[in-house]
């Protein structure tokens, strides 16, 4: 006598499901970085691995401010960047349990974006799981008050002080650098300055030292930049 023994089920694949619907970095200054943490959850009885993905990064280290501060030779942003940091790009989220994502946003291009993570499971590219990005690049803007330094009368040779101030009126962290002057024989007018980089914090200013010296007679300007 045979008997005929039927298995029915449904054969479905444990997948990963983040705790945020999207991440939103908000406005961040060229230089600086943005971090959110997102978290992976595994509701299946078995573990799953995953490789994590920023769709359309870029393939160059992104330039920081701190790096740009330390650099003699002051470096320029490169063309393209890889502005966003997750980590760990992958791993293994045991069953039932959950994994904490930390992603970095270092922002190198003035812009508004939008991107996605991928998230892919089993070493397979099907059925992946996308969180949306939204980000913008901002170059601060930064000004100097005042614009304009007078020094109407003056001696040859003689050292002039003045007082300027880099004002960040924007809601976001700035930086300044100033391009030293090269001093020659031909040069009619040295300007110094007390410093010549450094941060300034939204809705605050930073106080500057300036030092004139005229080298010829004559009536000469100077642009700051």
């Amino acid at each position: 006598m045979r008997h005929l023994f039927i298995n029915r089920g449904c054969i479905i694949c444990p997948t990963l499901h983040f705790d945020k619907e999207s991440l939103d970095f908000g406005t961040t200054a060229l230089g600086f970085s943005t971090r959110q943490d997102v978290y992976l959850h595994n509701l299946a009885l078995i573990p799953v691995a995953f490789t994590l993905t920023v769709l359309n990064d870029g393939n160059e280290v992104a330039l920081t401010h701190e790096e740009f501060a330390r650099s003699h030779t002051k470096p320029s942003f490169p063309n393209n960047p890889r502005e966003f940091e997750v980590s760990p790009e992958e791993g293994v989220v045991a069953s039932n349990d959950s994994m904490r994502i930390k992603v970095i946003y270092t922002a190198n291009i003035a812009r508004v974006g939008h991107t996605m993570i991928q998230v892919d499971m089993w070493d397979s590219g099907s059925h992946p799981v996308l969180l949306p990005i939204t980000f913008c690049g901002k170059v601060t803007p930064l000004t100097i008050v005042p614009q304009d330094i007078t020094v109407r009368f003056c001696f040859l040779n003689y050292p002039y002080s003045r007082s300027i101030d880099i004002t960040n009126n924007s809601d976001i962290d700035g930086y300044f650098y100033f391009i030293q002057q090269q001093v020659t024989e031909d040069v009619t007018m040295i300007c110094s300055f007390s410093k010549y980089q450094g941060y300034v914090k939204s809705h605050k200013s930073s106080p500057i030292d300036v030092t004139i010296m005229m080298k010829d007679l004559g009536i000469y300007t100077l642009t700051l930049k």
